[in-house]
């Protein structure tokens, strides 16, 4: 990056936390422009300061999880395209409905009271608006002076899907979460005590964590899950790997996702007690001790990765030139998440012909449903990006 005085010199590479007050560049490329998807952060912000001839930006998922999202990176590419009101934008390309605050269940913006939880409509309680996708899905890309789609390599396969039955007592916490977003657990004396959920949101991750095993609270209060606890999902893993063994006549390694973090430690705990050569990959595993970990892998000292799903989505290559396997306890309700961690291993170098991919589904959860609105939702972006298939 160089002072406002132009001439020839050699292509500077800078982090966006770079002081950029008056700079000139000739040309920004901006990789990974999904993180500038939103209008107001701190990395929008900073990458309007710099003025420049040309900008460019790259991302196979540009507009992240939301057709909302389109609007930040490509006002920043071409300033003065779109009209300076956000909302003016929403209005003309974007598919929007009517949500109650407190429920968010679907409501008509003439609507006096939500139908679900009867709130009565108020100038401070009205319903909130929620995009939802595209009006004419590919409609909005085919309007920009200047847009690139390449897709060099093929989608995935789709996962298999292994279906269990969780154990009475996880079932009897999930339906008390379901009932009435209260479950009762043991804590670390034995006694009974309620997990209250007092929020949608909440309720919902409650609920996808009682699918993954039985629940239980620490001294302080928190819940986790005991090393020994009851888990159909284990159960059936340890069948999928080694069926993975196997089909393939051979030790087969695999990437193991889950969205929670406490499930991950857990599993790869169990996984080593019952003499699995695994290592664990979270948000906590600082950069130093990740290498340590890639290299474990690939050179075959290593035969499984178990891995928080946010914490294994971006910046790491390589894992798929010895792995063609991914197993899915859980998936994150954040599709794009879902899509650059599978691409770790779904990626240039990886053998297509052996590559797999499982989810163990909880029966009788929300599981079944995250995944279907999941699928729906990466089907819905590729519609926004101009691709059909």
């Amino acid at each position: 990056m160089r002072q406002a005085h132009r001439r020839s010199a050699p292509v500077d590479v800078y982090n966006i936390e770079t002081d950029t007050s008056n700079y000139f560049v000739d040309s920004i490329l901006v990789h990974n422009c999904h993180a500038i998807q939103s209008r107001n952060a701190l990395a929008t912000r900073t990458m309007r300061t710099i003025a420049s001839d040309r900008r460019i930006g790259l991302s196979g998922t540009w507009h992240g999880n939301n057709f909302s999202g389109a609007y930040a990176p490509v006002d920043w590419v071409w300033p003065g395209l779109l009209s300076p009101s956000y909302y003016s934008w929403l209005d003309e390309w974007a598919e929007v409905k009517m949500q109650c605050p407190k429920c968010f269940a679907d409501v008509e913006s003439d609507d006096e009271q939500c139908g679900r939880c009867y709130l009565t409509f108020t100038r401070k309680k009205r319903p909130i608006s929620s995009v939802v996708g595209e009006k004419n899905p590919g409609a909005f890309v085919k309007s920009l002076p200047c847009y690139f789609r390449a897709e060099p390599f093929p989608q995935p396969p789709p996962a298999l899907e292994v279906v269990v039955d969780i154990t009475p007592d996880q079932r009897a916490q999930y339906e008390d979460l379901e009932a009435q977003a209260v479950t009762w657990v043991r804590d670390h004396d034995g006694i009974e005590v309620p997990i209250v959920a007092d929020l949608p949101i909440v309720q919902r991750q409650r609920l996808r964590t009682a699918a993954l095993g039985e629940l239980a609270l620490d001294g302080e209060g928190e819940i986790f899950f005991a090393d020994d606890c009851k888990s159909a999902k284990l159960v059936a893993l340890r069948g999928v790997l080694d069926e993975f063994d196997r089909a393939a006549g051979r030790k087969e390694k695999a990437v193991i996702f889950t969205d929670s973090k406490r499930f991950a430690r857990v599993t790869a705990r169990r996984m080593q007690a019952a003499g699995y050569r695994t290592v664990l990959w979270t948000g906590d595993v600082g950069e130093t001790a990740r290498e340590r970990l890639k290299a474990d892998f690939v050179e075959d000292r290593a035969d499984y990765i178990v891995a928080s799903i946010a914490s294994l989505s971006e910046g790491v290559d390589g894992l798929q030139r010895v792995c063609s396997k991914v197993v899915w306890l859980s998936r994150s309700e954040n599709a794009l998440l879902n899509q650059q961690s599978l691409r770790r291993i779904w990626r240039i170098g990886v053998d297509q012909a052996a590559f797999a991919q499982v989810d163990i589904i909880a029966r009788r959860t929300l599981d079944d449903g995250t995944l279907r609105r999941l699928e729906a939702t990466q089907t819905r972006n590729r519609a926004q990006m101009g691709l059909t298939a």
